[in-house]
């Protein structure tokens, strides 16, 4: 029989319980979003490539390297990692050639005001892509898009909804329920967790042409969340793996060989999915170097 003390002794066992699962609920974010300010001394070196974007009464700050020209109108979309101010990957952005490159800091991110959630970062990003392409006259299917870490999540939910020319994920995984889960550590926030990057949930929509770089050592995107995604994938795929953490992999030569390799093989299609807007999408003005420039 159950005495009167055993229930309320288990009472006050629920307390520290509940409490605890509050604390997760409302510290779920840091499990996925750790954002960094700009540390770049070198940024005199790239201001005529910054650009301002206002959206939702919050500003977004990043850079468009603008190498358009009627022959080349490439352009490539680079979505970083939840850990990446994106200001460090300058030295490789600048090495593309003639292809033009745009990077955004998430809400939160370098000198981007706001907070990070999924939907403000799918919103932000297809937003800023649209403005770009309608002010420049860029194609979508001249657009690659390029996401590592989360970014691969952020790169898949733009793929799906624009019909860009290809896609590449590096450190991928398939969904953050999944990486967390795997973490062991935080089994409870998965059950109510509210940024969940579900890129396997897309998985088997996606047909275009796709670029799949594997860190083999990370501790965090594992391989396996990587290779269950790619069970699913539905579209051709070129997967590389390479012996390098996230951190890494981004130091690796070849890496970005193989990349730059997979981009100028991509040929043009013709054929355009209709472009629709979705329901999170807003009003957003983008302010560029050169505008300022003008005002002087």
């Amino acid at each position: 029989m159950v005495s009167k003390n055993m229930v309320k002794n288990f009472k006050y066992l629920l307390i520290p319980v509940f409490l605890g699962l509050v604390y997760l609920y409302q510290t779920q974010d840091s499990l996925v979003f750790s954002p960094k300010k700009m540390n770049f001394p070198d940024r005199a070196t790239y201001n005529d490539y910054e650009i301002g974007i206002f959206r939702d009464n919050q500003v977004l700050h990043g850079w468009f390297i603008n190498n358009l020209s009627e022959q080349n109108k490439k352009l490539l979309v680079i979505y970083g990692d939840g850990d990446q101010e994106l200001s460090s990957l300058f030295p490789v952005a600048d090495k593309f050639g003639d292809l033009s490159v745009l990077m955004v800091n998430y809400r939160g991110y370098g000198e981007s005001t706001g907070e990070p959630t999924q939907n403000n970062l799918i919103g932000d990003s297809l937003d800023i892509l649209d403005q770009i392409c309608a002010d420049h006259k860029i194609d979508y299917q001249d657009v690659i898009v390029y996401g590592h870490g989360l970014g691969s999540g952020v790169a898949t939910v733009i793929a799906h909804y624009r019909n860009v020319n290809s896609l590449i994920l590096s450190s991928p995984f398939d969904s953050m329920t999944s990486v967390i889960d795997s973490n062991g550590l935080y089994l409870p926030v998965k059950f109510f967790l509210t940024n969940h990057f579900s890129s396997i949930s897309l998985a088997p929509l996606m047909e275009l042409p796709t670029f799949i770089a594997i860190a083999d050592t990370d501790d965090r995107y594992l391989a396996k969340h990587a290779q269950k995604l790619l069970s699913r994938w539905k579209g051709e795929v070129v997967e590389k793996s390479f012996p390098n953490n996230r951190y890494t992999i981004l130091q690796d030569k070849k890496y970005w060989k193989d990349i730059k390799g997979f981009i100028y093989t991509q040929p043009k299609k013709t054929t355009a999915k209709p472009i629709e807007k979705q329901e999170f999408q807003k009003p957003i003005q983008i302010i560029y170097a050169s505008d300022l420039e003008d005002q002087k």
